[in-house]
């Protein structure tokens, strides 16, 4: 799923009123309401883009609720 800014996405995912994408080298970018600090980039502001989560983790899912998302980090090789 290609969205704006040219990101592809791999898996998307939705809670309430924002929604997180998992691209294939396992970066995620969260957009919409972000009031309960739900898009994972450290703020409360609402993002009408795709945003990079915070914390420079790679994932291997994603999953949103109503006010919360949920990431599986993948294992990093030494």
């Amino acid at each position: 799923t290609r969205v704006s800014g040219g990101l592809t996405f791999s898996k998307l995912t939705a809670g309430n009123d924002h929604v997180c994408g998992l691209t294939p080298a396992g970066d995620a970018f969260c957009w919409g309401s972000n009031h309960a600090g739900q898009l994972g980039d450290g703020t409360q502001t609402r993002r009408f883009l795709p945003t990079r989560v915070g914390g420079g983790f790679e994932f291997s899912d994603l999953v949103a609720g109503g006010t919360h998302t949920c990431g599986l980090t993948r294992a990093r090789q030494a």
